[in-house]
């Protein structure tokens, strides 16, 4: 657990805290101008909300193949339930925090001001390669991921819809192919343990 609670922290100081240091102290401008907002208008949430629900049945085909398996939860404890399950998803939706802060925000709404809406595809790049090594269907969702994602947060002047969504797509596939391990029962008893 030690390593993703590095993981997340890490990536809060790096991807969360520095660039808000640069805004505030390098730039002199507000944070609200690179994403770092909560003031997220209700309306613009609804395109997440829709993505998640359409994305349910493909995490549902995917937690099925053994790449997939093998592959999640990173956490290879977390079956164990209890803390080992919500404190990995606790840090691991920090580091998604720190993805969608420098991604989609602070890279995104600094470069937009030279490249305009093209930023986003030049930022899909780096983030399409984050995913190299995971499983193919993965790497290639991140491009069209990649592309929606950084239109909604220049359309709703936040990453917030990003993060709240890539935490629940996360932790859908994580139940999902937890699900199929040890059944629902088995999924639901580990889950609520409160020792592990």
């Amino acid at each position: 657990m030690r390593s993703f609670q590095y993981w997340g922290v890490a990536s809060l100081l790096l991807r969360v805290c520095t660039p808000a240091a640069i805004v505030v102290l390098w730039l002199r401008e507000p944070l609200a101008s690179y994403g770092f907002t909560l003031r997220v208008p209700l309306r613009t949430l609804r395109p997440y909300a829709l993505a998640f629900s359409a994305m349910l049945p493909a995490l549902l085909v995917a937690s099925a193949f053994p790449s997939f398996q093998r592959r999640y939860p990173l956490y290879p404890d977390a079956a164990r339930g209890g803390w080992h399950f919500w404190g990995y998803q606790l840090f691991y939706a920090a580091q998604f925090l720190g993805v969608e802060a420098f991604f989609r925000g602070f890279a995104l709404f600094g470069w937009s001001r030279s490249l305009g809406r093209d930023a986003v595809w030049v930022l899909t790049i780096p983030y399409v390669m984050v995913h190299f090594g995971k499983p193919l269907p993965e790497v290639f969702a991140a491009i069209i991921a990649g592309w929606l994602l950084g239109t909604w947060a220049l359309r709703s002047g936040s990453f917030i819809g990003g993060w709240l969504l890539h935490c629940a797509v996360a932790i859908s596939m994580d139940l999902l192919v937890l699900g199929r391990q040890l059944g629902a029962h088995g999924l639901i008893e580990r889950l609520f343990a409160t020792a592990g």
